[in-house]
């Protein structure tokens, strides 16, 4: 079918830690951090809807893991505007950083979300799929650390003629997406040109 992509600059940013955010799209349970804590990342709530998400997310907590999650979020709604083979979406986003967070540019976001993006289209098969990536300032209060710093947020969504088939192929996408995300082939890219 298709993979559909879009790459924005968020203009609001965020602050981590957060409290829980919940609106007409998320209903998040608030910043936790997982970094080295696995066991802590298969508990998160929004994991317990998605085995797919919840393996990612305990693979981003692992101590040696080159990025960590922000945050994620997990749902399904209809479009009423699409076809009606791919009225129903099952869709989610989770927040990354990079380890070295004061050494990775936005930039280096960039190139990384591009990398994604051009690997997931490979692997797209019969699934309808859509990926947003924004570059998003954070407001980061962690690690003894008080500065401005850039993330990426990568929105996912899969679509079908229902809930379940659109959720189904939300879990392909997200399995897709962890393995790409932690492949050494796409985290080069976050990387200054220069190899630093």
């Amino acid at each position: 079918m298709a993979l559909h992509v879009n790459f924005t600059i968020d203009s609001k940013g965020i602050t981590v830690p957060y409290p829980r955010l919940y609106d007409e799209i998320r209903k998040n349970h608030g910043f936790v951090d997982l970094r080295g804590k696995s066991d802590q990342a298969a508990a998160i709530i929004e994991g317990q809807f998605s085995p797919a998400l919840k393996q990612l997310l305990v693979a981003l907590a692992e101590p040696s893991s080159p990025l960590f999650s922000l945050g994620c979020d997990i749902g399904t709604h209809r479009e009423g505007s699409k076809k009606k083979r791919f009225r129903e979406a099952a869709g989610g986003y989770v927040q990354l950083m990079s380890s070295l967070y004061m050494a990775t540019s936005p930039e280096g976001y960039r190139r990384f979300a591009e990398g994604i993006a051009d690997n997931m289209n490979i692997v797209v098969a019969k699934d309808e799929w859509k990926l947003e990536f924004s570059l998003t300032a954070v407001q980061f209060n962690l690690d003894n650390f008080d500065a401005i710093i850039p993330s990426v947020w990568v929105w996912f969504f899969a679509y079908s003629a229902t809930t379940d088939q659109a959720t189904a192929s939300r879990e392909r996408l997200i399995a897709e997406l962890g393995h790409l995300l932690l492949a050494p082939k796409v985290l080069h890219l976050l990387k200054s040109k220069d190899g630093k």
